[in-house]
């Protein structure tokens, strides 16, 4: 999924992967693809995140997510 996305610019979204992973012989839903994308995205703004306030903005939203 990794190599997917970052072949295509990083614009791709869970739909389009998860029409690739397909073509591409790795038989995936597309619920999958979207939790594994959005734990993946959760990941990417924790890095980014510069303020507490930010983290426990997005530690509820993942609590509520999940």
């Amino acid at each position: 999924m990794k190599r997917i996305y970052e072949e295509n610019s990083k614009i791709y979204g869970a739909p389009k992967i998860h029409v690739i992973l397909n073509r591409e012989g790795y038989p995936a839903s597309i619920k999958l693809v979207q939790r594994i994308t959005r734990a993946q995205v959760f990941h990417l703004l924790l890095e980014k995140s510069t303020s507490p306030r930010q983290l426990n903005q997005w530690l509820r939203l993942l609590q509520v997510i999940y």
